[in-house]
């Protein structure tokens, strides 16, 4: 209905809301699309279970960068930094849970998230590198690391092994958890 000449202040507000309603669903088909299409699916680290035994395998002292690749919704950064005082960066694939993640942990300054694939960053400042990746992306990953890593450079795994290292230490798995694996780089190959 026309209100001189212009629209009546209900139809805009109804346009506005199926706009904004219509972003929205956009926002979150081009999350999911973008997780399935990167081949990354979120499945979450059991935080009771795990957190406290990754936290031992990282051997963090202040002042170290810790780097968690696919860090989802942001929970283990914040446990980490809670606990360690460290700086904590997370990479995140998918649109949706990186701004999550960003949202629940903007107000403290050290905890940053990243939207960035795992391959295209940069992990030669890394301290400590936690993952939780398909045996695919484990290949792939084992091969940057090789190429980027610093001299000490400790890897935590979840569930899946690097495929051409051997671990300084596995945490076997239990019937509540999956194996957790720890390796240490020497450096940058030549």
């Amino acid at each position: 209905m026309e209100w001189f000449g212009i629209l009546d202040p209900m139809e805009v507000a109804t346009l506005m809301f199926f706009a904004l309603v219509t972003l929205v669903l956009l926002f979150l088909a081009l999350s999911a699309l973008v997780s399935v299409l990167g081949g990354a699916q979120f499945v979450r680290t059991p935080v009771e279970l795990c957190f406290p035994l990754i936290l031992e395998l990282a051997d963090l002292s202040p002042g170290d960068r810790f780097v968690e690749l696919g860090s989802g919704t942001g929970n283990l950064l914040r446990y980490i930094q809670e606990q360690t005082g460290c700086h904590v960066h997370g990479v995140e694939l998918s649109p949706l849970l990186a701004v999550r993640s960003w949202w629940k942990n903007r107000r403290n300054p050290y905890v940053t998230t990243e939207l960035n694939h795992i391959l295209r960053i940069d992990l030669g400042n890394a301290d400590v590198v936690y993952c939780y990746l398909l045996p695919k992306f484990m290949a792939k990953l084992e091969h940057k690391l090789v190429r980027e890593a610093k001299a000490g450079l400790r890897v935590i795994s979840y569930a899946f092994p690097l495929p051409h290292q051997a671990p300084a230490r596995v945490i076997p798995a239990t019937s509540r958890r999956a194996a957790l694996y720890l390796y240490i780089f020497e450096g940058r190959s030549a």
